[in-house]
């Protein structure tokens, strides 16, 4: 844990006037500078310095903080990153509580890490000057142009098991560190041996100067045998490399995302350049783990709406509806697009071109809530919502009002009300009563027979079982809206 000693030392010696002016045209106004929002577009300037505080607030978007909330919301950085940051641009130590484990061990120091796979990507990069045709005409075949894979730093993992290894101690670089990094691995026999071989490599940044990992694809046809590797590995989990909190693509993305406060994500490393290449700036990728709480923290705070493009199979469409429960109470609107089968971002990409964006912006986009609610449905063993019983929707129903019950915002819980109540074909009062923790009255049984009114004669009323499916959803979406029926 970073020492208060230390967020304190940042607090008074960082000028926040500074760091800031570097990026924003500010003019003093009293005892305050002004200038305009880098958060959102506006053409007066409400964007308040205030240098006797060190902190910074919008009147227009409400943003604010101090100097380690700036690097937050502006480079998109985690907390403990901003505060790497600012020790490296500024000069300051980074001190952590506890000076030493429970082990007597002294806190791992970061900075050798990222020097490291930064070397290590110098290396990776060579390897792609000089690489075999068949990985030049994989490049060749993916859009990877030169200007690509030089923007994004992508690189080669040679065939052989020491290649970086090797290169690694010619630069006076300890096993003990290239273990620490991810980038070796040790045999049962005790020996070193590289991490990523015979692929196509792409760094995972924190900021434009920090590699925090890598990700590695296997390239096809360039080594016997490998049909059964799969298709991607990751860096593990190190020091600086965690996957719940970091987002593959966020530091090219960034400054669309400031613009538009829109964020894209999609599920591969591919996935993200192919968009980025014809002009979906915004499009980041998670690195091979599911959304998780601390990626929608800082999504957060850089955005107000995100979209899910995902493949439309079984997998893509249970990571959507793993995603309602981590948005809830986030405060960002949240919509999934899922692409027809056959189809992933990257393919889209190639062959829209520059119309991608607006491709995308006419497909149907889906509710996070209703995408949750079917993958209970099929977790049932059914196909469509149609196809349940009342004691299957009823528990499902109950299922979901548990999750609504922890929204806290009252508009939108009861919007999120209104659309379960819709999606479950039951009624807006059943459904907030069960979100409400009240008991729902029983619906007697269906009457087989009605006794027509002024009339001496008696007309059978089919139960609702034995209605077809079209119009039983018909019934179903009357019953939900009945209040609102002249």
């Amino acid at each position: 844990m970073i020492s208060q000693d230390t967020l304190e030392e940042i607090k008074n010696n960082v000028r926040l006037v500074d760091v800031i002016g570097s990026h924003v045209q500010l003019t003093r106004r009293g005892t305050n500078y002004i200038g305009l929002c880098p958060f959102h577009s506006e053409k007066s300037p409400s964007f308040n310095v205030h240098e006797s505080d060190n902190f910074f607030h919008c009147f227009g978007c409400n943003a604010s903080g101090n100097v380690i909330s700036w690097f937050m919301q502006f480079e998109g950085l985690s907390f403990p990153d901003a505060v790497e940051a600012i020790g490296e641009r500024y000069g300051i130590v980074i001190k952590r509580e506890g000076g030493r484990s429970a082990r007597g061990k002294k806190p791992l120091d970061v900075k050798p890490l990222y020097a490291l796979n930064s070397l290590a990507l110098t290396f990776y990069q060579h390897a792609l000057q000089k690489a075999p045709p068949i990985l030049t005409s994989y490049l060749d075949s993916r859009g990877l142009t030169e200007d690509v894979t030089q923007y994004f730093g992508i690189g080669f993992a040679p065939s052989g098991w020491r290649h970086l290894v090797e290169f690694c101690r010619s630069r006076k670089i300890t096993d003990e560190l290239l273990l620490s990094s991810g980038l070796a691995r040790r045999n049962s026999k005790g020996e070193l041996y590289d991490t990523f071989r015979g692929r196509l490599l792409f760094p995972v940044r924190i900021d434009p100067k920090r590699i925090a990992g890598f990700g590695g694809r296997i390239v096809p046809g360039l080594e016997e045998g490998t049909d059964e590797a799969p298709k991607y590995i990751n860096s593990p989990e190190t020091p600086i490399y965690q996957k719940s909190s970091i987002l593959y693509g966020l530091p090219q993305a960034l400054a669309t995302i400031r613009d538009t406060k829109e964020i894209i994500i999609v599920e591969g490393y591919m996935d993200v350049i192919s968009l980025h290449t014809v002009g979906v700036t915004n499009a980041v990728a998670t690195c091979g783990t599911a959304l998780t709480s601390e990626h929608v923290r800082r999504l957060k705070s850089l955005g107000n709406r995100v979209l899910l493009l995902f493949d439309g199979d079984k997998a893509g469409r249970a990571a959507a509806s793993k995603c309602f429960n981590t948005f809830i109470n986030s405060g960002v609107d949240t919509r999934v697009l899922f692409l027809d089968e056959k189809q992933d971002p990257d393919s889209i990409a190639r062959a829209y071109g520059s119309e991608t964006y607006k491709f995308l912006a006419s497909q149907e986009l889906r509710p996070l809530l209703n995408c949750w609610i079917e993958h209970l449905v099929v977790q049932s063993g059914f196909e469509r919502i149609s196809d349940l019983g009342a004691a299957q929707r009823g528990k499902i129903s109950s299922s979901v009002a548990v999750a609504l019950r922890s929204v806290e915002n009252q508009v939108e819980r009861e919007e999120l009300i209104q659309n379960a109540a819709f999606h479950l074909k039951t009624s807006k009062e059943d459904m907030a009563a069960l979100v409400d923790g009240i008991e729902v009255k029983k619906v007697p049984e269906p009457v087989e027979k009605h006794v027509q009114e002024n009339s001496g004669h008696t007309v059978a009323v089919p139960a609702v079982n034995n209605l077809s499916a079209l119009e039983r959803d018909l019934l179903y979406a009357l019953m939900s809206e009945r209040d609102t029926l002249p």
